[in-house]
């Protein structure tokens, strides 16, 4: 994000290109970013949730030491009009949304690459018995994964207009309460993108209401970690009774 805002404080005669340079490299360096960490976790065996934690705390250090923890304004005033534009009233970002979740809808369910991800997640083992190369789809995964979060960084520059390290920390816990309100397995195998649609839309009507009700930020945080805990004990008592019946069917039978 960093080299990124760089790129758009740079004097240059087509704004145009120091855009589409600046937007490159950052969907390179997030890439890459992602693909690293499929590789600490599939060749080195390192759970995700420690892998993931380890770069980002290194991740954030290398753009303190780079920032000394300041922002970094953007210096191309067409790239910080792009969250507030509109096509037939429709804004942008949303455009990008709706076109960026049918991509990933349709390589999850109509491409064999979609179905492998799914594999990985219900039984890695068996999937490599299969003769499919799970490290690798791991690592494909993990670097899909960082070019999104890439397209993320972007649209949240532009709307700022600024750059300073720590700006998506206040995402991370709705992050993981929209996938967990979508349906989404932590232990992986499990979940439909519709579904992180919903989670989406709930979470935004929430935010809504804490607005109009003026809720404090320390209030907020609390009522997400309240959610995040409710839902996810909601799906283990869930899933305990469908084992139950499931177990019940079988002793009948």
């Amino acid at each position: 994000m960093y080299y990124q805002v760089k790129f758009f404080n740079i004097e240059s005669v087509s704004s145009g290109v120091t855009i589409l340079i600046a937007v490159l490299a950052a969907l390179a360096c997030s890439t890459l970013c992602g693909l690293f960490n499929g590789i600490l976790i599939s060749k080195l065996s390192i759970p995700p949730i420690l892998a993931t934690l380890g770069t980002m705390i290194l991740y954030t250090g290398i753009g303190m030491a780079l920032t000394n923890g300041e922002s970094v304004r953007v210096g191309i005033r067409e790239f910080s009009k792009l969250s507030s534009k509109t096509l037939f009233d429709i804004p942008y970002i949303f455009i990008l949304l709706v076109i960026t979740f049918i991509i990933v809808s349709f390589i999850l369910s109509k491409t064999k690459f979609g179905s492998e991800i799914y594999m990985v997640g219900q039984n890695s083992v068996a999937l490599r018995f299969s003769g499919v190369d799970a490290e690798k789809v791991l690592i494909k995964t993990y670097a899909m994964i960082g070019f999104l979060v890439g397209i993320s960084s972007l649209i949240i520059i532009s709307r700022v207009n600024s750059a300073r390290m720590g700006f998506g920390d206040t995402y991370q816990l709705q992050t993981i309460l929209v996938a967990v309100l979508g349906g989404i397995d932590p232990d992986g195998g499990k979940g439909k993108l519709f579904g992180v649609a919903l989670g989406i839309t709930v979470l935004q009507f929430l935010q809504s209401a804490f607005t109009i009700f003026q809720f404090t930020p320390y209030s907020k945080k609390l009522i997400w970690g309240i959610l995040l805990l409710a839902v996810m004990i909601t799906n283990f008592f869930i899933d305990n009774g469908k084992l139950l019946k499931l177990s019940r069917k079988i002793k009948a039978n």
